[in-house]
């Protein structure tokens, strides 16, 4: 992405890149959308042990986070987070690497 000719072709195009920090965390839209899963599935799960269920098995398990992922919340929050990443680059490139405001 930053070889000459490929720099001469974004020029061409006015296409603006950033220089962006490295392994900032917030630069990683999927890491947002696992922290809604696995905050929907430890809810759920206390909702068992407060009920007295038994704890799922492996199989059992990954069905619920089959349904959970399939869900319409699941598919809200994904492309909410898919929209916020602009905006959060940004955040993060004017801060230097630092966290941005989610």
């Amino acid at each position: 992405m930053r070889a000459n000719k490929s720099r001469a072709a974004y020029a061409f195009k006015k296409i603006n890149l950033w220089a962006m920090p490295p392994k900032s965390p917030d630069l990683n839209p999927i890491e947002m959308f696992w922290g809604w899963i696995r905050k929907k599935l430890r809810k759920m799960d206390l909702a068992d042990f407060r009920n007295k269920r038994t704890p799922l098995n492996k199989a059992a398990y990954i069905t619920r986070v089959k349904g959970v992922m399939r869900s319409h919340k699941a598919q809200t929050v994904a492309r909410s987070c898919a929209a916020r990443f602009r905006k959060t680059c940004k955040q993060v490139v004017e801060r230097g690497g630092a966290a941005a405001d989610n």
